[in-house]
């Protein structure tokens, strides 16, 4: 009888432990920021583990009693309201992690003097901090000051992680200004709370962050680079050696590149990898090439995303996906699906504007949803072409 071995990639969701790769360097400057209770936003392309160093972090790496973690997601948001309750909950997670839940309401009274404090006593103690009003961003700026006074008064260090960022700046201006305005009162006065900024739509991110902006300068920046490929690939192969399976590096790098690099897409087709393969098997190119159709072949989920853009949109994806020789604006594909060359512009501006699509260096674009341009690749055929792999 076989002896059943669990598959060792996880591919969903956030990972930490040992589901969590490298990343040493990166966790040490931003341990960095957190001990000194400076703010930092991180920046990184798409799926390349920005929640999951964060929770590694709080989770395996701070070791002093006296700091305290909240991660707080704020992807979810449609109104100020939304915003403050759940930086409520983040702050109200801070508090009771402090002390007794006896001692928290003692010592929370005189930082949180303007609050209404309610605990439920049970299995779980939860405390609930509550202010008059509705003045949602005054009140969240009224938050962030209680526990930073609440910090002060008690000798500890708070790390508030606050997930999606950007979703501030998709509320109505107004509305997003004064959360912006608020929250960058409070960072100035906080000397006892390192905020952790993150986001997964970069452009949008960094745009809050300019010279024009509330929140100009109010931290530092850390690019989260991709994980280095020879270092990934060695973490793999680790994990492979349970079943004895040898995945070849040439293999490794042919799927290091169609994922762009993005963790999860990796370790999901080596998930699928691991179930599929017997022991003492080697993994070669072709290997990745089938496991990857058969992912996107039928993603309905993909579809569905695609599906939602304009027609027009819907080509020049394919369209970008598919050139490889010469500039958006001169392709021969512009004909193929039958797109005026005067509209190509204002096209791409709606692609752009969306976070479709991003414009590199070299003056080409790129499709941001990695997923998705697999997908076309996938529906065109064309996905296991030869591929130049960089080494």
């Amino acid at each position: 009888m076989n002896t059943y071995i669990r598959n060792p990639f996880q591919f969903e969701g956030v990972v930490t432990g040992s589901n969590f790769c490298d990343r040493e360097d990166d966790i040490a400057e931003l341990l960095e920021y957190m001990y000194s209770s400076n703010n930092v936003i991180i920046s990184m392309k798409r799926r390349v583990g920005k929640s999951s160093i964060i929770k590694e972090i709080f989770s395996n790496h701070i070791k002093e009693q006296r700091v305290l973690t909240a991660y707080v997601d704020i992807y979810g948001i449609t109104s100020t309201k939304e915003l403050y309750v759940v930086l409520k909950e983040g702050i109200e997670q801070i508090a009771t992690a402090s002390f007794s839940i006896g001692i928290v309401i003692d010592r929370l009274r005189n930082a949180f003097s303007e609050a209404i404090l309610q605990v439920e006593v049970g299995e779980s103690n939860k405390l609930s901090i509550n202010f008059h009003g509705s003045n949602y961003p005054e009140l969240i700026k009224k938050l962030l000051l209680s526990i930073e006074k609440y910090a002060q008064e008690n000798d500890i260090r708070i790390v508030l992680a606050i997930d999606e960022f950007q979703k501030i700046a998709s509320l109505k201006t107004k509305d997003s200004l004064n959360i912006q305005t608020n929250i960058r009162s409070a960072m100035q006065t906080c000397k006892h709370i390192s905020f952790i900024i993150s986001g997964s739509n970069q452009t949008m991110l960094d745009n809050m962050f300019q010279e024009s902006e509330p929140l100009f300068r109010q931290g530092g920046h850390h690019y989260l680079e991709p994980i280095d490929k020879d270092i990934f690939h060695r973490w793999v192969e680790n994990k492979f050696r349970l079943k004895e399976i040898t995945f070849s590096k040439e293999a490794f790098y042919y799927l290091y590149e169609l994922a762009n690099s993005e963790a999860k897409i990796i370790q999901q087709v080596c998930f699928k990898l691991f179930g599929k393969f017997d022991e003492l098997q080697i993994i070669q190119k072709s290997d990745v090439c089938d496991t990857l159709i058969k992912l996107y072949r039928s993603n309905s989920e993909i579809m569905s995303k695609f599906n939602n853009l304009k027609l027009t949109e819907q080509k020049m994806m394919k369209i970008i996906a598919l050139e490889k020789e010469t500039g958006i604006t001169v392709s021969p594909l512009l004909n193929e699906y039958d797109i005026n060359s005067g509209s190509v512009n204002g096209i791409l501006t709606q692609l752009l504007k969306n976070y479709q699509i991003t414009k590199l260096n070299t003056g080409n674009y790129e499709i941001v949803d990695t997923e998705l341009k697999l997908w076309i690749l996938v529906d065109k055929n064309i996905l296991c072409l030869p591929l130049v792999i960089h080494n």
